[in-house]
C-alpha cells in the first residue's frame, strides 16, 4: 500500500476522517498524496511522516511518541515541531522519547529524565543547552 492508503485505512477504522482530511495532513508534512510508491519503499524519513499523521489523525487528546524526530532531516524538523506544537495549543499534552537534548532545550515545556535505573526526574524547561545538559550529567550518567 501507498502511503495515502495506509492512512486512509486507518482513517476508515477510526471513522469521521475523509479522504480529503488525509490528504491535506499529508501535505502538511511535504510528502506527496498522490506518491504510487509502497509504503516500504519509503525512506526513514517519510515513515515517520506518515506515522506522524497517523498520531494526529487519530483525535487523541493526549499522544505518547517514541522518537518522533528520527530519520528526519532539518526541514522536516521544524514542520513536525510546528504541528507538534500547534497539537499542544489545542490543550494536549504530547509526551515523547528523545535522546537529542538540543531538540528539547528550546522546545519542550517540562522535561523527565529516565536515568539508567529507570529512576524519574522532571524540571520545568530553562530553554538553555548548557543547564539542561548539566542537569541531565547530574541526574543520569554515573
Amino acid at each position: 500500500y501507498t502511503g495515502f492508503r495506509n492512512l486512509r485505512l486507518l482513517a476508515k477504522l477510526m471513522g469521521g476522517i475523509s479522504d480529503d482530511d488525509v490528504r491535506y495532513a499529508i501535505e502538511r508534512t511535504g510528502l506527496d498524496p498522490d506518491d504510487k510508491r509502497v509504503y516500504r519503499k519509503y525512506s526513514l524519513g517519510m515513515k515517520q511522516k506518515i506515522y506522524m499523521m497517523a498520531a494526529f489523525l487519530s483525535g487523541a487528546k493526549n499522544l505518547i511518541l517514541d522518537e518522533p524526530f528520527n530519520g528526519l532531516d532539518p526541514e522536516s524538523t521544524a514542520v513536525l515541531k510546528r504541528l507538534l506544537t500547534e497539537y499542544r495549543d489545542r490543550g494536549s499534552m504530547i509526551l515523547f522519547s528523545i535522546h537529542n537534548l538540543d531538540l528539547v532545550s528550546n522546545f519542550c515545556d517540562r522535561i523527565i529524565f529516565l536515568d539508567k535505573n529507570r529512576k524519574i526526574s522532571m524540571t520545568d524547561n530553562a530553554k538553555n543547552f548548557e543547564e539542561l545538559e548539566k542537569l541531565f550529567f547530574e541526574k543520569c550518567v554515573e
